[in-house]
């Protein structure tokens, strides 16, 4: 069992590309505590900040070093994620 304090700061990256889409900022779980639901990126924005969110449904392998996602497309915004 991993604790979501050793996720943050891992880097993110896309196994389509592998590109290093960022690290994480941020883990969000569900009502109960038991679920992963999304993984903060960041912020976007000078005027208009949106929080980049990542879906626990993107991500393939939650690795030793590293996070793998999808591809570069699986980061969202605040308001698509539940």
């Amino acid at each position: 069992m991993r604790l979501g304090k050793d996720l943050i700061g891992k880097s993110i990256i896309s196994v389509t590309d592998g590109r290093l889409l960022g690290a994480v900022k941020d883990v969000y779980i569900n009502d109960q505590l038991y679920w992963l639901t999304g993984i903060h990126v960041g912020h976007e924005g000078l005027l208009k900040r949106k929080s980049l969110l990542i879906h626990r449904d993107s991500v393939v392998v939650f690795g030793i070093d590293a996070i793998l996602v999808k591809n570069d497309a699986v980061i969202t915004e605040n308001k698509e994620l539940p």
